[in-house]
């Protein structure tokens, strides 16, 4: 039968991946973590509730029905604020694309990058001597490979979090764009690319299977006056990705702006914005900010 309903308007599946009485509000993002054809839906817990991320699997029916379970993990074991969550190829080291999180506000911002190693281990005591890191784990089980603070001991403020081919002509995996959701701050770390010489994955030996990607600020900047929360998201460009920003301007409406960045000088190692233009949202107390 010929289905003529308009797109995005047939909803194939509706579940409360913590249960119907966590109603504090979840973060969702999706990429592809189990190695099958589609990607999985993603997402982290609400605050007031144990820290935890969940990673569904492809739904293979239309009926409504909740997709299984592939793994579940605690990026912030005894935290309770909250899990804010990106995805995105930010680790070269893995070949796979990465869950990035932080806690919401009331807990130390400090971001983690997790991957899900898929090969099957042949012979694990020689794979485990080789990497000089400790017993390789089974496929399905998360490695955190990097954490790091934004914006340093004690800020608590919460973060807003993306990922995108900022600057992409440099090379290099995606970047982490973090914006602060009290503060106004925006900042933009890399795991290596052109600015730093080259990906640090291709310094190391091919021997060497036990690193995770270092990461570096880029870029920072105050994107709008007198600070105030930001959101930050990506949207694909044919160089890479713009920055997309949303937040309160001089006089107090919300508006979104965009960025692309610069290279100030053929040697310089950061990035500058590059403002491209902005929008007002119509409705400017209910919009959201959402990217590719």
């Amino acid at each position: 039968a010929r289905d003529d309903a308009a797109a995005f308007t047939r909803v194939i599946a509706r579940f409360a991946p913590f249960g119907p009485d966590v109603t504090g509000g979840i973060t969702v993002a999706s990429a592809q973590i189990d190695g099958g054809s589609a990607d999985n839906i993603i997402v982290g817990s609400a605050p007031g509730t144990p820290s935890e991320v969940r990673v569904y699997g492809a739904m293979s029916t239309t009926d409504g029905a909740v997709p299984p379970l592939f793994a579940a993990l605690a990026p912030y074991p005894g935290d309770t604020a909250g899990v804010t969550i990106a995805t995105g190829l930010t680790d070269f080291s893995t070949g796979r694309f990465s869950i990035v999180t932080a806690p919401g506000p009331g807990s130390e911002a400090e971001v983690k990058l997790f991957a899900f190693p898929l090969l099957t281990v042949v012979d694990p005591a020689a794979v485990a001597a080789v990497a000089g890191h400790g017993q390789v784990p089974p496929p399905g089980t998360p490695r955190q490979t990097a954490a790091f603070k934004p914006f340093g001991d004690g800020y608590t403020g919460g973060v807003s979090l993306a990922t995108g081919w900022f600057a992409g002509q440099f090379g290099g995996a995606e970047r982490i764009v973090v914006g602060q959701t009290d503060g106004g701050a925006v900042k933009v770390f890399s795991s290596g690319s052109a600015l730093d010489g080259g990906p640090d994955l291709y310094l190391h030996s091919p021997n060497e299977h036990g690193h995770g990607p270092t990461l570096r600020e880029i870029a920072g900047f105050t994107p709008f006056e007198g600070g105030g929360a930001v959101r930050v998201a990506a949207t694909s460009t044919t160089t890479g990705a713009d920055l997309l920003v949303a937040g309160a301007g001089p006089d107090g409406k919300a508006r979104v702006v965009r960025y692309d960045f610069d290279r100030a000088a053929p040697d310089a190692r950061d990035l500058a914005p590059k403002r491209l233009g902005e929008t007002v949202p119509a409705d400017a107390a209910a919009f959201g900010l959402g990217g590719d």
